[in-house]
């Protein structure tokens, strides 16, 4: 902490290392290894070790491959698995804070009170991503046309949130090592480039891909019903959380059928009101029938570019957007 009293700072040294092989122009190899240390963990799990290796295989440098050459100029296999880790938190969340914690009668005098608010935990380490991932990369029509087309999946360990506690303690809930959070998904890149006579050229570029997320592990944490996002083992991330819905009540033949459920969780409740699912089917509606009606991570993200270029004029344009999307309007 600096002279000031509310600045911060924290501090991170790494040990890098990284060696190649490449035999004939045709296969490839590469390790790496990093030491991490970081200030922002507790003495004795400051350091972490994440190594990672990749192999790439130029399928077309291969003497069977050249008489596809004319059409396909590139074409490299590629696989990689490797760890990563990541500190990304506040700074001296392993030391518990003291702040003014109210007012308290001293005798006959009101004083200041400081009390614990923030409870630290000295066992928090970094979290750890194990990542593996399959490609191809390929060049076609004298390399007008190229791209990559990539499969991974991602594991990560070790995360560190703050998981809700018992208002009993009367403070903060520490940050752990408390969640594991998979995702697996593909990407796809295609760009085409050629020219119309001497000095049009153009380019088409196109990209998409796709990820689900799931969580695995939070240790039997399940979240709050009241909260519109949820964090629930075999679940997306933060996915969202509410009463799933069957309709609006369009006559009085919808309004007998659930005028005694929807009442007991809204008495005005009337025809051209909405009509919420009794999951549980025990004639009332309450917390207990909220479930993941949504995900918040977008799925199906694409962009498009296009571009030419003529003499000493070139013009591009670009668009983005996801091809299946949740919200949620109250």
């Amino acid at each position: 902490a600096s002279a000031e009293g509310n600045s911060t700072y924290s501090a991170l040294a790494s040990l890098f290392g990284r060696v190649n092989y490449n035999y004939k122009q045709r296969y490839l190899v590469e390790f790496t290894a990093r030491y991490d240390g970081s200030s922002k963990f507790a003495r004795g799990n400051r350091w972490g070790f994440f190594p990672s290796a990749s192999l790439g295989w130029r399928i077309s440098e291969e003497k069977f491959f050249q008489p596809l050459t004319t059409y396909v100029s590139n074409l490299k296999f590629r696989v990689s698995y490797g760890l990563l880790g990541n500190q990304s938190i506040s700074n001296y969340q392993y030391y518990s804070l003291i702040s003014n914690g109210g007012n308290y009668m001293f005798g006959d005098k009101l004083e200041m009170g400081y009390a614990e608010s923030v409870m630290g935990n000295e066992e928090i380490t970094w979290e750890s991503s194990k990542n593996f991932n399959v490609g191809l990369d390929f060049s076609l029509f004298d390399n007008r046309l190229y791209g990559t087309i990539d499969w991974y999946k991602k594991r990560t360990s070790d995360i560190l949130l703050q998981l809700e506690v018992p208002d009993l303690l009367g403070i903060s809930s520490p940050m752990e090592n408390a969640g594991v959070i998979e995702n697996k998904g593909w990407d796809l890149t295609l760009n085409w480039q050629s020219k119309i006579g001497k000095d049009f050229n153009y380019r088409i570029g196109v990209v998409l891909s796709d990820v689900k997320n799931e969580v695995i592990d939070l240790k039997g944490y399940k979240s709050p019903t009241t909260n519109l996002t949820a964090r629930i083992e075999g679940e997306p991330l933060d996915a969202i959380f509410g009463y799933k819905t069957l309709g609006i009540c369009e006559n009085e033949e919808q309004y007998k059928k659930y005028e005694k459920q929807m009442k007991t969780f809204n008495p005005k409740w009337n025809i051209g009101d909405i009509i919420i699912e009794d999951r549980d089917k025990n004639g009332r509606i309450d917390a207990a029938d909220k479930t993941v009606i949504g995900n918040s991570i977008p799925r199906y993200t694409f962009g498009l570019n296009l571009g030419f270029d003529y003499k000493n004029w070139d013009f591009s344009c670009f668009f983005q957007g996801v091809g299946k999307a949740d919200g949620y309007v109250t």
